[in-house]
């Protein structure tokens, strides 16, 4: 009876998110306006890139009050990203963030959801918050439906999957959707935003460019605290494009430039036939500074693969090792991304 309850409140929830998205759609179908472009490059097979290209257009104040829809001429979403002036004191968040939704609780409202969201939840806090800017239509605005699956409103056409079979996969490196196979792996639009959203920074950049001073409120408590992400970051290398990565660590990108595009510039004693600072010891290796450091014999597997990817974690030589690059043009944005704007 309980699983029959449970299946009920899900159908329920999902019937009312529906319902809201529906009427955001009908809402917000007149508004077009010119602002700050995302970038589209997501395709029916799920590719997405959520960085903005803003533009300084915000000349009016009517202009400001607004999040720009889709332009029904345009495949590539617009919105408008103006700063308004923050009311002081008047958006109070209690210990470790606690507060009720801005979103959608009301006061007397019956929506428990939204209640006593706080920081030392934070995936339930990012979740709500994602299914709320979503239930207002913003997604769109970041996240393009791809050629095959967007309305000339800009809204996706089918945003479950189930009437015209557009699914989405995640591309970010080490996160646990990507990593599952085939149709397992696939998700609706409505999931695939969700999914970003919590979990890639895409609610971030949504609270970044919204304009109400709550929003902005906790959007700067986030980061204050620590907890705002990111985002997302893409390989370099044009054969890599689809292939993205978390900036919140630099660990799986410096790995993938590593393995893929520099290793070759990596230097091997042609004695040992291993990076210089080793010793081999039987099959495996020993990392002499490691060694040194912690007084003890530090192991490492004896392939050069292990030992170059013990210099890139542990000791970061990567940044040494493209500073002497001089023939791959794609080096000094690889040298920003990794080590200047982080």
């Amino acid at each position: 009876m309980d699983d029959e309850a449970d299946t009920e409140s899900n159908t329920r929830k999902r019937k009312k998110d529906q319902e809201n998205y529906e009427q955001a759609k009908v809402s917000k179908s007149d508004e077009v306006e010119e602002g700050a472009e995302t970038v589209e490059s997501q395709d029916a097979s799920g590719r997405v890139e959520t960085k903005l290209q803003t533009k300084s257009t915000c000349n009016n104040k009517s202009a400001s009050n607004s999040i720009a829809r889709s332009s029904a001429n345009k495949t590539k979403a617009t919105v408008i990203m103006c700063d308004e002036p923050k009311e002081k004191g008047r958006f109070q968040l209690g210990p470790n963030g606690r507060h009720h939704c801005f979103l959608c609780y009301k006061d007397g409202s019956s929506n428990k959801e939204g209640m006593n969201l706080s920081f030392k939840e934070l995936p339930a806090l990012k979740e709500h918050y994602s299914r709320c800017f979503y239930q207002e239509g913003i997604f769109p605005n970041f996240i393009s439906p791809g050629a095959r699956n967007t309305a000339a409103d800009g809204f996706p056409v089918d945003d479950s999957g189930q009437t015209n079979g557009a699914m989405y996969r995640c591309f970010v490196e080490g996160c646990w959707l990507k990593k599952k196979q085939g149709t397992r792996g696939e998700v609706s639009y409505r999931n695939y935003c969700l999914h970003m959203g919590a979990q890639h920074g895409v609610l971030e950049h949504i609270m970044e460019s919204d304009y109400r001073p709550e929003i902005q409120e906790l959007q700067l408590a986030l980061v204050e605290a620590g907890h705002g992400h990111k985002g997302i970051i893409g390989c370099r290398f044009s054969n890599c494009q689809e292939i993205q990565f978390n900036r919140e660590s630099s660990r799986e990108l410096k790995l993938h430039y590593t393995n893929l595009h520099y290793k070759k510039y990596f230097p091997i004693d042609p004695k040992t036939r291993i990076s210089p600072g080793f010793v081999k010891s039987g099959a495996r290796v020993v990392c002499n500074e490691c060694s040194a450091a912690t007084g003890s014999t530090v192991y490492l597997h004896g392939e050069q693969s292990a030992v170059i990817g013990h210099l890139v974690v542990k000791h970061d030589t990567l940044r040494e090792v493209l500073t002497t690059v001089k023939d791959v043009p794609e080096t000094d944005d690889v040298i920003k991304d990794l080590y200047v704007n982080k």
